[in-house]
């Protein structure tokens, strides 16, 4: 798409300034803009679908690895994991998962 516009760009530098072709670099910008907002769209569906898998590769062996693993690596699970824990006086605990917000990205 760039080149065919930078062709176009080359040809209105002749002088020759035609309605037409100037359509004909709007109508590719356009496409060009397009194709980069898609672009971004997928790379973000796989940023989220990448952050997912990693969480479901953890939870997979999470209670195989969790009594080997350092207080730091516990920590780094927990927040990679975790969004929030929500304590109540009646002693329930809530704990709310990230994956939510994976999906959503």
């Amino acid at each position: 798409m760039k080149r065919k516009l930078n062709r176009l760009y080359d040809f209105e530098d002749g002088g020759e300034e035609d309605e037409v072709l100037l359509e004909k670099i709007q109508t590719i910008r356009n496409q060009i803009k397009v194709l980069e907002s898609q672009l971004k769209s997928e790379e973000q569906k796989k940023k989220a679908a990448n952050r997912l898998d990693r969480a479901a590769d953890i939870l997979k062996t999470l209670d195989e690895t969790w009594p080997h693993m350092t207080e730091k690596e516990r920590q780094s699970v927990c927040r990679e994991l975790i969004e929030r824990v929500e304590v109540f006086k009646n002693g329930r605990v809530d704990v709310y998962l990230k994956l939510r917000s994976y999906m959503a990205q």
